[in-house]
């Protein structure tokens, strides 16, 4: 039998029509199986899909489930059939009349027959699987596909002597169960002429069934190895702030040593703390009483250097001093949109200028009704809801309209450690955030940091372009973050799978060309800018982008400065992510994710580029460098 007779055929289940169109124009030389289950398509699709004269490729019309509803297998395949598929399966468990109608369809149009037979639970003796091919070719088939379970190595063997009796040409006869991988490769080199491949664990039509990661050569995986996630930076700027805010001392475990920690500590001496760190638990002794004294400061200056958690937190606390204090930040800020908001909390902000903002704050913090246009900067509200709840009146947050999804997690979680309660949401059109008055906030024993998700996202979005990773304590991320990242996995088939530890191995993956509503979480970003350069044949589409109509969605992009010039258009109010990342010279500008984005998408090209101020990554992630190194087997 010749070499090119042979078909690796990629199956799917729930697949649509477009989908099918992405995986013709991505792997031509390979079969493609379409599983109609459950379709909605119409004329126009089947045409799309199975017309031969828009297509070079091969294709087999398939159902998973042939007997459910027969009447609906019939008149599925009969399109698919008449739409011009080139191979259509039967299945020999159909009834009598309907599988007869379809074979003769089948065989009054250009059609080939494929007439499969599947043992579930036992394999049959050698006679009866001789018989049931020997029927299959009698009635017309092509091919037939024979596969059983077999739990023995003789049943093993009873499958696949049936190569020795008939046409290897004319059988593809495998195992089902534990010998399943081994017995598709061994039918295959016997002279099976189709090797069924899934694009992905989840799109398996039957267990044992190889995966188009199995298929990948070795030199497209770039990515190899357990990955190691450091704790949220950002979890740990906020509870050492509000450890320094009650009167005792406060545990924090599980804290990812980084140069990122030292502006948190000096705040908290600011604020009147002793901070100390023993290998990985970082111990905050505060002396505040801020429900009876107010808050009380060395000097009338905060400084929350370059993190924009402590920033906010500077913010919101400061109107708890009861004089004017002076805030410094190396991050940037929109100054009028927290004037205004501030302003109807009784604070009053005054900024200043240049690369290093300045805020003077004055005024008593106070609670209240407040409404806040949906379209505007919301990085400012998870803090200020900590800072309303010590606030003797109660508090009403109305955002409007509501532009996507918003989450409190982190802050909640970081904030039930000291007793806060968590502000209660109701969403709708409008989103309305309750925030109980009258709270005080009390020094938690011990607390464990979870693991920052905005690096795990970069390395799931690298596991699928070009890798094989496991990221570990998977199951330690944030719910909300991690959920949409894998409903938009789940969405573009990703391969990934959930493990017993609660680690996630996400794998080389077939990524069609996608769009994504990214106001609901701007987050994941970089791990998208990343996913973007995995894409056949097209590019990843950010929805509704207007430049400076969302800052939140704005400060997402714009943060990944010249990798956003290089690698995005804009066009009709959508923003286009394409693959080109050519050679050249790049400055992270002291964006840590970014450097990561740019590091990753480095490892995966031929050409060479030249990253600058890689440090930016090492303040906030100190394994990286190592991590890279062992991943790929070679220096970064």
């Amino acid at each position: 039998m010749k070499e090119e007779k042979k078909l690796f055929c990629i199956t799917q289940k729930h697949a649509d029509a477009i989908d099918y169109e992405h995986l013709r124009d991505r792997f031509g030389k390979m079969a493609i199986a379409v599983t109609l289950d459950g379709c909605q398509w119409e004329d126009r699709d089947f045409k799309s899909v199975f017309n031969r004269r828009r297509r070079s490729h091969r294709i087999i019309a398939t159902m998973q489930n042939f007997t459910v509803d027969q009447e609906e297998t019939v008149r599925l395949l009969s399109r698919a059939i008449q739409a011009g598929t080139d191979y259509v399966e039967v299945s020999m468990a159909m009834d009598p009349a309907p599988r007869k109608w379809l074979i003769s369809l089948a065989l009054n149009y250009p059609c080939k027959l494929i007439l499969s037979w599947t043992g579930l639970f036992t394999t049959p003796s050698e006679e009866r699987l001789k018989a049931m091919v020997r029927e299959c070719l009698q009635l017309g088939a092509d091919i037939v596909r024979i596969s059983c379970y077999t739990s023995t190595p003789q049943e093993h063997e009873r499958i696949m002597d049936l190569y020795k009796v008939f046409r290897p040409e004319q059988l593809v006869a495998y195992c089902l169960g534990p010998a399943s991988e081994f017995s598709r490769w061994t039918a295959f080199m016997l002279g099976a002429p189709i090797i069924y491949v899934a694009r992905s664990r989840a799109s398996m039509l039957e267990p044992g069934e190889m995966t188009l990661f199995d298929i990948t050569p070795e030199e497209e995986i770039r990515f190899k190895g357990e990955v190691e996630i450091p704790s949220s930076i950002e979890f740990v700027q906020r509870a050492i702030f509000l450890a320094s805010l009650c009167n005792g001392t406060t545990h924090i475990h599980d804290v990812t040593d980084c140069p990122a920690l030292q502006t948190a500590f000096s705040l908290a001496g600011q604020l009147g703390a002793e901070v100390s760190m023993d290998k990985d638990v970082i111990t905050v002794t505060g002396h505040q009483d801020i429900r009876r004294n107010g808050l009380v400061l060395n000097d009338d200056r905060l400084d929350a250097g370059d993190s924009k958690v402590l920033l906010h937190l500077c913010l919101a606390f400061a109107g708890f001093a009861g004089r004017r204090i002076t805030v410094t930040a190396k991050c940037g800020l929109q100054g009028c949109d927290y004037a205004d908001l501030m302003e109807q909390l009784g604070l009053k902000l005054t900024f200043t200028g240049g690369r290093r903002q300045t805020v003077t704050v004055e005024g008593r913090l106070h609670g209240g009704a407040i409404s806040i246009d949906g379209f505007g900067d919301l990085s400012l509200i998870s803090e200020l809801t900590t800072a309303l709840a010590l606030c003797d009146e109660p508090s009403r947050i109305e955002i409007s309209p509501l532009r996507g999804s918003y989450t409190f997690e982190n802050v909640s979680q970081t904030g039930n450690y000291f007793g806060l309660h968590e502000p209660q949401m109701t969403e709708g059109d409008t989103l309305s955030i309750s925030i109980e008055g009258g709270q005080e906030p009390k020094a938690c024993h011990g607390m464990t940091v979870p693991r920052d998700l905005e690096i795990a996202t970069v390395w799931m979005a690298a596991g699928a372009v070009a890798g094989d990773i496991t990221i570990k304590d998977f199951s330690r991320m944030n719910r909300g973050l991690t959920e949409e990242m894998l409903e938009i996995f789940d969405l573009l088939r990703v391969d990934y799978e959930i493990l017993e530890s609660g680690d996630i191995n996400v794998r080389k993956s077939f990524i069609p060309i996608f769009s994504a509503d990214l106001h609901r979480f701007p987050q994941l970003g970089a791990a998208f800018v990343l996913l973007a350069q995995g894409i056949t044949g097209g590019n990843w589409i950010v929805e509704d982008y207007f430049p400076g109509e969302s800052p939140v969605l704005e400060n997402a992009m714009q943060h990944m400065h010249d990798l956003i010039d290089y690698l995005a258009s804009h066009s009709d109010g959508n923003l286009f992510l394409k693959q080109v990342f050519p050679m050249g010279q790049y400055n992270p500008h002291g964006d840590g994710i970014l450097a990561l984005v740019m590091l990753l998408i480095q490892a995966t090209r031929h050409h060479f580029v030249q990253i600058y101020g890689r440090t930016a990554i090492t303040n906030r992630y100190p394994g990286c460098n190592e991590t890279l190194r062992r991943l790929t087997g070679r220096k970064i």
